[in-house]
Order: structure tokens, then C-alpha cells, then sequence
């Protein structure tokens, strides 16, 4: 009878040690990520960065000299499903560079300038045409730019080569890669601007469907 009630209390200590870790280990793990404002963000939590269907266009529309090298518009054509709208983007035969995202378009200042609690980058779209789009993108940080753009030179930006495949395809962009050319990760609290390129003497329109960071 004692060497089974020494067991049974040994058996009680073991339970109530092992409780007492599995607590503390349980409370150790990491918190959830918390998005401004205190939410927490789940697996599949998104914040967009251009409104469409609340009449926000791709660089706020073509001007100037932009408007040589592509225009912009928002088109029912192609539109995400759910959405009325999506951004339309024409890169003319003569252009070069499409700004998607631009810093002084107050589009990525504020809330959707910060990154930081996200995992990457997504890209809906859909490409018409048969040919694909080989794109050389650019994406930058606050500092990138600095005052008066004086950082504004390779070493202080993220250069991506993008390949843009006909019809309508999803592409993403791991945030935690993203590494200026000079070795410098971006700040993701301070983002600003997201840009594509191409050589002269093709003609492309794409559609943007969604562009959004997202927790995965």
C-alpha cells in the first residue's frame, strides 16, 4: 500500500512539472504578428495598396513625360472577380519604365507604406497578348530616396528581373528578400515605390488586377 501511494505521488509531481512546462513553453512562443492599430494578423491577412475600385489609378495616371513611356487608366476589362474594377497599364513601343507605385503619389505614405508585419508582395494580373513581358523592376524604401533624392542611385535600391506571363497568372514577391543592390535590406515600415521597365520597340498591356502584401 505505500509503495503504491509513493507512486501515485510521484506520478502527481511528474504531471504537475510537466504542466508547469508545457505552460511555460506555451507561453514563450512567439506573439502573433499585430498590424498598426494593435489588430493581429492572420495567415492569409492582406492590405491593399491600390484602391481600383475607389477610383485609384496605377501612378495616378500617365503626365508629362510619363506619358511617353506608358499610359494608365481603370478598365472593367479584366477585372479580379468581385471587383469592378482593375488598372489598365499600355507600355508603349517607344517607352521604357512603368512607375506602378510611386512616392509622391501619397499612395505608400501612411499605413500602406508599412510592410513590415507582411511576408510578401502579390501581384495579380493578366498580360494580353501571346509574348511574355521580361520586366526589370524596381522596388524602393524611404532612404532609398533620402532628401532631395540624393540616395537615389543603384546601390540603394532593390533590382528584380520579372518575367510577365500571358493571360492571367499571380506572381509574389518575398518581402524578407528584399535586398538593396548595395547590400542594404529595406526598411519595410517605410516603403514607397514599385516600378517596371522594359527594352524599347515592344508594345504591352497589362492589366493589374490586385496588388496587396500579405501574411502567409
Amino acid at each position: 500500500m505505500k509503495k503504491l501511494l509513493g507512486a501515485v505521488a510521484v506520478a502527481g509531481i511528474m504531471l504537475v512539472t510537466g504542466s508547469v512546462l508545457y505552460a511555460a513553453e506555451k507561453g514563450a512562443k512567439k506573439e502573433p504578428a499585430k498590424e498598426e492599430g494593435g489588430a493581429t494578423l492572420k495567415k492569409g491577412d492582406r492590405k491593399e495598396l491600390i484602391k481600383f475600385d475607389k477610383g485609384e489609378i496605377i501612378a495616378n495616371g500617365a503626365s508629362g513625360d510619363n506619358s511617353k513611356s506608358f499610359t494608365s487608366s481603370l478598365s472593367k476589362e479584366h477585372a479580379a472577380k468581385g471587383k469592378m474594377y482593375c488598372g489598365k497599364v499600355v507600355m508603349l513601343k517607344d517607352g521604357e519604365s512603368c512607375s506602378i507605385i510611386t512616392h509622391d503619389g501619397a499612395l505608400l505614405k501612411g499605413k500602406r507604406g508599412d510592410w513590415k508585419e507582411y511576408d510578401c508582395l502579390v501581384i495579380k494580373y493578366f498580360l494580353d497578348g501571346d509574348k511574355p513581358l521580361s520586366a526589370s523592376a524596381i522596388i524602393a524604401d524611404q532612404e532609398s530616396f533620402g532628401q532631395n533624392w540624393e540616395n537615389w542611385k543603384y546601390s540603394s535600391y532593390v533590382s528584380r528581373n520579372l518575367i510577365f506571363q500571358p493571360g492571367e497568372n499571380t506572381m509574389s514577391i518575398d518581402l524578407s528578400s528584399l535586398v538593396s543592390n548595395g547590400g542594404r535590406a529595406l526598411d519595410l515600415g517605410n516603403m514607397r515605390t514599385f516600378g517596371i521597365g522594359k527594352a524599347k520597340g515592344e508594345e504591352y498591356t497589362i492589366y493589374f488586377q490586385e496588388l496587396y502584401v500579405e501574411k502567409e
